[in-house]
C-alpha cells in the first residue's frame, strides 16, 4: 500500500471517529433524554450490521477481471489470469487497520443524521434565546 492510499484511510478513519466523538460530546452536554440515547444506540448498532454485512460479505466487479471484497474500503482483492481467480490479500496488519476504518466509517454514517438533528435543534434554541443571531 502506497503512502497516499494510507493517507486517505488514515483520514476517513479520523473523520468517523471524530463523528462518533462529536455525537458522544454533545448528548453528555446537554439534557438529552433517554430517547436519544436510545436513538443514538439504534443508529450504532444499525451500523454495526451494515459494517458487517459490507466488510465481511459484500463483493463487487469493478472491471470484468477484477472482484473487491468488501466496502467502502477493499481489504482483499482477485485478479482472473488465464481463467483462475488469483488473490491478492494485503498483509495482515494492513487488513485489520482496514477492516478497523470500516468500522469507523460505516457506523459514523449511520449516526450523522443524529449528529446533524441534534446541531440544527441546538441553533434553533440559540435562536430562540437570541433572535439577532
Amino acid at each position: 500500500m502506497d503512502a497516499l492510499a494510507a493517507l486517505v484511510i488514515l483520514l476517513l478513519l479520523l473523520s468517523g471517529a471524530a463523528v462518533h466523538f462529536a455525537t458522544v460530546k454533545r448528548l453528555s452536554r446537554s439534557p438529552s433524554s433517554f430517547h436519544i440515547w436510545a436513538y443514538y444506540g439504534l443508529s450504532i448498532s444499525c451500523g454495526i450490521g451494515l459494517f458487517i454485512w459490507l466488510t465481511f460479505y459484500f463483493s463487487y466487479y469493478p472491471s470484468p477481471t477484477l472482484l473487491f471484497y468488501g466496502a467502502p474500503i477493499p481489504f482483499m482483492f482477485s485478479q482472473l489470469e488465464s481463467s483462475n481467480w488469483t488473490d491478492f490479500p494485503p498483509p495482515h496488519n494492513i487488513q485489520i487497520f482496514i477492516i478497523v476504518s470500516n468500522f469507523f466509517i460505516i457506523t459514523a454514517i449511520t449516526v450523522t443524521p443524529l449528529l446533524a438533528w441534534m446541531f440544527l435543534m441546538g441553533r434553533k434554541a440559540q435562536q430562540d434565546v437570541d433572535p439577532n443571531a
